[in-house]
């Protein structure tokens, strides 16, 4: 079997949700591919009718038929290949509500894939798979339940910040330096691992990644724990993300003359499809922020005693709340403002004479918007203010 990546080619400006594939075709794949691991990720793929025939045929019953025929191919000996050329370009989701269903039925249909072949560990229908297809196939399984425990994580922070508990524990000044110049290293260290790791899909594709895998937590933890943990009386649910009520007509939020009010994408996005916990994340950490820092000026005596409050309380490098309160803010800012797309034959290219279309070239890449701006504006200004903490443990702390 060989396959190509699935590129599209209206991807909004800055990509704010995150609709891009691009660092998983130009990062992921590829590594498969050199494991002999490489997945069947979109209608462009072709396969011999023999090794068709050999797995039984499509399987059927799964919501990831793609990716478990490419893996019972693999199980059986045959050959995956993942062609790293730009053949075929689709369409992203146009709408919130179908982003979440696709990506929330691709966590389900991962996990279903793994759970049939005893997670690629052991199994007649994964027996010729080698070594280190089956430790990559595992990982990217037994990764799909992240989403969980960076849930049960996340909530620590507004906690901490709204109790006034430490962000740090030390027992003495010196310590706490080096707590700031260890917290430095990691910061930068991860700064060079981000650059170089980003590279082959680019940089602002990486980032925009990163933040996407914070704000999609909440919905693909939900989605797993009703597929995966809850029994049928307790809510349990095999189904993709389904918004609460009905959308009734589409907002068509990407259409700058036809998209529906703000107050109704807000309900919509925020009501219907359940971000109102993203909403009610970013007030109490923003919240709990304000009132540590207000009670740092007011408790704490002295320049010291003062900026060592605020440090280990709420400003403790890289800052990690406002990081992580800017990505969650990523539906709500997305219904406030949702990206203009063109009509779709703007995008394309339509020969005259066969009326075959094909995708611009300007539409086959995502457009730098003000949006990237900003949130590499907000990397940079943290960066800096780690440097600075950690100079002011050879002067000052």
């Amino acid at each position: 079997m060989a396959c190509p990546p699935q590129l599209f080619y209206n991807t909004p400006r800055s990509d704010p949700l995150g609709q891009s594939l691009d660092f998983f075709v130009h990062v992921t794949e590829p590594i498969k591919d050199t494991l002999n691991a490489a997945w069947c990720t979109g209608s462009g793929y072709v396969c011999r009718r023999t090794a068709l025939d050999d797995i039984g045929g499509i399987p059927v019953g799964g919501v990831a038929e793609d990716v478990a025929t490419s893996n019972l191919f693999i199980g059986r000996g045959w050959i995956t290949a993942y062609v790293h050329e730009p053949l075929q370009f689709g369409t992203v989701p146009e709408d919130f509500s179908s982003h979440l269903k696709q990506r929330t039925r691709w966590a389900i249909g991962t996990v279903e894939n793994a759970v049939n072949v005893n997670f690629y560990l052991f199994g007649d229908k994964i027996k010729h798979m080698t070594a280190l297809a089956r430790i990559s196939s595992f990982l990217i399984g037994i990764l799909s339940f992240y989403p969980i425990l960076f849930i049960i994580s996340l909530f620590s922070i507004p906690v901490l910040l709204i109790l006034g508990r430490p962000l740090v524990v030390f027992t003495s000044d010196n310590q706490f330096r080096w707590l700031l110049r260890t917290a430095f290293a990691t910061v930068i260290s991860r700064r060079i691992l981000e650059f170089f790791l980003y590279i082959p899909a680019g940089y602002h594709t990486g980032q925009r990644f990163a933040r996407y895998q914070i704000w999609m937590a909440p919905y693909l933890a939900v989605c797993l724990i009703r597929a995966f943990v809850l029994p049928k009386w307790l809510g349990g649910s095999s189904t993709a993300f389904k918004p609460t009520g009905s959308l009734g007509s589409a907002l068509n939020e990407r259409d700058a003359d036809s998209r529906k009010g703000t107050l109704r994408r807000l309900f919509a996005i925020l009501i219907q499809c359940q971000a109102i916990f993203h909403l009610l994340f970013v007030y109490f950490t923003i919240t709990g922020a304000i009132i540590v820092t207000y009670k740092c000026f007011i408790i704490e005596r002295g320049t010291y005693k003062i900026l060592q409050c605020l440090i280990t309380h709420a400003w403790w490098p890289p800052v990690t709340w406002i990081f992580l309160a800017n990505s969650m803010w990523a539906p709500v800012a997305y219904a406030i403002n949702p990206p203009a797309v063109p009509d779709r034959e703007e995008l394309l290219n339509r020969d005259p004479m066969t009326n075959i279309a094909h995708p611009r070239d300007v539409a086959k890449k995502i457009a730098f918007g003000a949006q990237a701006f900003l949130f590499e504006f907000e990397y940079t200004m943290t960066t800096i203010y780690t440097a600075l903490c950690f100079a002011a443990t050879f002067f000052f702390f």
